[in-house]
């Protein structure tokens, strides 16, 4: 993921004519701050043991799984497609999870970089995201209504 941030934020400062590398606004911060999740945090697959680490002591991606589900449990009636889509997902993930952990030491570490991926990506779906449940959360409050796009 750590790759993957500095690609977005790259490609972003390109579009926007190469603004922002050393002033200190929003987007210059997010440029600098996503070269710092591999040099602080560690390489990908050093971030993928520690999350198979969490996951054997504390079952983690249980954790992880019934606190999104309990999210999705408060969505509107109209996003039920999406809900329907990423509780699926989180089934799905939850039960790679558990595979990783049934297997030996040498298939969890081969596979959870993947499934770590895999993982961080569900959470940061449009319609899964923090933001997004902050604000569809006051809109529904405020409106009745979910105003979530549909993830394509």
């Amino acid at each position: 993921m750590s790759d993957s941030c500095r690609t977005v934020t790259s490609e972003a400062m390109e579009i926007r004519g190469g603004s922002g590398y050393i002033e200190d606004r929003v987007f210059a911060r997010l440029v600098r701050d996503s070269h710092l999740g591999s040099l602080w945090e560690g390489s990908s697959n050093v971030i993928a043991l520690d999350v198979l680490r969490s996951m054997r002591k504390s079952g983690a991606h249980r954790v992880l799984a019934d606190a999104q589900r309990t999210l999705l449990d408060v969505a509107h009636p109209e996003c039920a497609p999406v809900v329907a889509a990423l509780r699926e997902r989180w089934d799905v993930l939850e039960a790679r999870g558990e595979d990783l952990l049934a297997g030996d030491d040498t298939h969890a570490q081969t596979r959870c970089a993947a499934y770590t991926d895999d993982l961080a990506r569900t959470v940061m779906a449009p319609p899964c995201s923090w933001t997004w449940r902050r604000t569809a959360s006051n809109t529904v409050s405020a409106t009745g209504r979910c105003s979530s796009p549909t993830p394509t």
